[in-house]
């Protein structure tokens, strides 16, 4: 494409009516006002009941707007999961919880249910030579449980809990003393992209943390092994290829509302594009290579090097 022939208007069009969402993650993370565009894009295609398949084509010379890009879908569609699952949880007999609160550090399981009331006994450490006593049971209402403790899946660190906290009530206006703050989610999104891309977002500040150890995200390996960020039930998946999405988390009755591919399982989106049919989860994806063989299934942009150096001076 030939920048001389380039409209410059209708590039202030396009900057205009898809950059000027002031609510991107409420500006925790930096967005250009090219991945304003991109991120509305994003919006737009897996907002619920009107959702349709994107694909972006974005050279791979601008890593720093790609890697800016991944971080931000990331965090709104860990966002967009959180915000469809905001009900109030169920407590089962043997549920772990753990105590919110910056002074809050007990864990506790439910061990009976009478007269709505719920019977919790204090999990304490034990360590070679100094037991810490004997366990402490507490009665306590649902309305209490709701205000001061949530849902664990295993041992988790005080300090990432906090980080989830923090991040999902700033981001929906909540207060973690008067809301629920749901750790159980209705449906999830799987990404599709490097080992590498989800260990850099260690790199992304976020608050008092990173991007990383904010977001409740399990990893699935090719061979199945997994590896979580925090010890609360996944709001995203992330995953090599799509044959691991479809073999450890489609197959396994999860409910998945977006596939998002960074740059990889593109040579699977034939298979993608037939399970949509079965499961009705979104595609939205980000590639760094050129795309051949357009499906009618799938609405495509590509951008190219001009459009993008005139946008950055707009």
């Amino acid at each position: 494409m030939n920048k001389e022939i380039l409209n410059y208007t209708y590039y202030e069009r396009i900057v205009n009516d898809y950059s000027k969402d002031k609510i991107f993650n409420q500006s925790l993370l930096h967005v250009s006002v090219f991945n304003k565009i991109n991120l509305s894009f994003f919006k737009i295609a897996t907002k619920k009941n009107v959702a349709f398949n994107v694909i972006i084509k974005i050279p791979k010379i601008y890593e720093e707007l790609l890697f800016e890009l991944y971080s931000n879908i990331y965090l709104l569609a860990a966002n967009q999961q959180f915000y469809e699952s905001y009900a109030n949880p169920e407590y089962k007999l043997g549920a772990i919880l753990m105590e919110k609160g910056k002074q809050g550090k007990r864990k506790v399981r439910v061990v009976a249910l009478k007269d709505g009331l719920f019977t919790l006994e204090e999990i304490k450490k034990e360590r070679v030579g100094n037991f810490s006593g004997p366990a402490i049971y507490l009665d306590r209402s649902y309305n209490y449980l709701l205000k001061n403790f949530v849902h664990i899946k295993r041992g988790i660190q005080k300090r990432s809990l906090e980080n989830y906290l923090e991040l999902f009530c700033q981001l929906n206006n909540l207060s973690q003393k008067e809301d629920v703050i749901p750790t159980e989610f209705n449906s999830v999104s799987v990404f599709i992209g490097s080992r590498m891309l989800w260990d850099s977002f260690r790199s992304v500040e976020l608050l008092k943390s990173n991007l990383w150890n904010s977001i409740p995200c399990q990893y699935i390996n090719r061979e199945g092994k997994k590896s979580e960020t925090i010890g609360i039930s996944p709001l995203i998946y992330f995953v090599p290829n799509y044959k691991s999405a479809n073999e450890f988390i489609i197959s396994k009755g999860i409910r998945v509302y977006n596939i998002i591919l960074f740059d990889e399982g593109f040579d699977e989106i034939n298979q993608v594009i037939q399970d949509q049919n079965q499961y009705d989860f979104t595609i939205f994806g980000v590639s760094t290579r050129s795309i051949e063989n357009r499906l009618e299934h799938i609405k495509y942009w590509e951008w190219h090097k001009e459009e993008i150096d005139l946008i950055n001076t707009l």
